[in-house]
């Protein structure tokens, strides 16, 4: 069956296709591969990064992205690392605590609504993306002058940026090595769950645009929302072509616009780098925006598209409402045992004496500047004991 649009005769609904064929019913497979014959347009959801709390966002892909889209034939694809969550840069690196994951695991939350022929995904050792990247060179934490730990703080900033765009190009070319072709790819993260339908613009696709979210929809994780805004921000489809401010969480285009997307904002990321010079740690946002820009690469964003963010920790209380003193699981908490001249300053060495409110106050102020991490992922399990002095390299985390 089909159905007369803006865009001509397409075929609609995955459940006109029969069943069964002669009285013999046919696989999920056949189905869909009998859809895809017809004309049904495929999409490839590229997820990439930390693996996080994807078993908590996996849902809201299938009731918001893959039910609001019927017409489309959709694979998942998944470029990721074997470990959960991030892990330290310091002298040991490449070694790690945290849990690992295979493949096998990471489909299993999928294979509700993603058939297993329709899955793909690729895990790597985060050291062997990291050292990978032209100017990694753990040298850098050595210099301990106050210019050298300017430039070490410089060169973890870009080993994390690079390596999250390194992720993406390798989704791309994981897609692009695949036999069918697609008409549009999706790229989300792992741990970003949808709060509303996201209803893929052919129109837009199709003149070559990138669509992107006009912003985060509410501050999950503590992000705050205008944080991670895309500007200018055209949203009715003229398009801006000269982006300051792109965000990387969630977008979508077509395999030759996303190419420019992914890996030719790599490559534009890693120009003139060495194992000298890092080059600057400014935000991947900025890196985005001038790549798209060189590269004359339009954008527009849709304001439908509603996403937050799902983190391990969750938000407590309201600030001004003091945790129990035998609770050292607050954020503020972590925040303090992350980082030993906090713990010093706000609460007197010792984490039942903390000033929950002073602690919130310089985060918001001078902590996410500083680029500091906040909440309880990856924090000593030293509670209440101030810890030796550290350098940069031990309260460092990539993302």
């Amino acid at each position: 069956r089909g159905q007369r649009g803006m865009m001509g005769w397409r075929c609609i609904y995955l459940l006109s296709i029969p069943r069964a064929v002669h009285g013999v019913e046919m696989a999920e497979s056949d189905r869909v591969a009998l859809y895809a014959a017809d004309g049904a347009p495929r999409a490839a959801i590229l997820l990439t990064g930390h693996v996080r709390t994807f078993d908590l966002t996996a849902p809201t892909l299938d009731e918001f992205l893959i039910k609001a889209n019927p017409g489309y034939v959709f694979s998942l694809f998944c470029s990721t690392y074997r470990e959960r969550e991030a892990v330290s840069i310091s002298n040991r690196q490449g070694q790690t605590e945290q849990r690992s994951i295979n493949e096998d695991e990471l489909y299993a939350v999928y294979a509700p609504f993603v058939p297993r022929d329709r899955f793909h995904a690729e895990l790597y050792r985060p050291w062997d993306v990291k050292s990978g990247l032209p100017f990694f060179n753990p040298q850098h934490a050595r210099n301990k002058t106050q210019a050298g730990i300017k430039k070490y703080r410089n060169y973890l900033r870009r080993i994390r940026h690079s390596s999250m765009f390194e992720l993406v190009k390798r989704g791309y070319e994981m897609i692009e090595r695949r036999a069918e072709s697609f008409d549009v790819i999706v790229k989300f993260r792992f741990d970003l769950a949808l709060k509303a339908p996201l209803v893929i613009n052919r129109r837009w696709v199709e003149r070559g645009l990138v669509v992107l979210p006009v912003q985060i929809a509410d501050g999950g994780a503590g992000i705050v929302p205008k944080s991670l805004a895309t500007r200018p921000c055209s949203r009715d489809g003229s398009a801006s072509k000269r982006p300051v401010w792109v965000q990387d969480h969630v977008g979508y285009a077509s395999p030759d616009t996303f190419r420019k997307f992914s890996v030719n904002v790599q490559k534009y990321n890693l120009r003139h780098t060495t194992r000298e010079q890092a080059g600057h740690g400014r935000h991947p946002e900025h890196y985005l925006a001038a790549s798209l820009e060189e590269q004359n690469v339009r954008v527009n964003c849709d304001e439908t598209i509603r996403y937050t963010v799902k983190r391990p920790s969750v938000k407590g209380p309201p600030r001004s409402e003091p945790a129990p003193s035998s609770d050292l699981e607050r954020p503020e908490h972590c925040y303090a045992l992350r980082y030993p001249d906090l713990l010093r300053e706000l609460c007197h060495g010792d984490a039942r004496r903390c000033d929950l409110v002073a602690l919130r106050k310089h985060y918001d102020r001078r902590g996410r500047r500083e680029g500091r991490r906040f909440g309880c992922w990856n924090v000593s399990q030293a509670r209440d004991v101030v810890r030796p002095k550290t350098t940069v390299a031990n309260d460092s985390f990539l993302s």
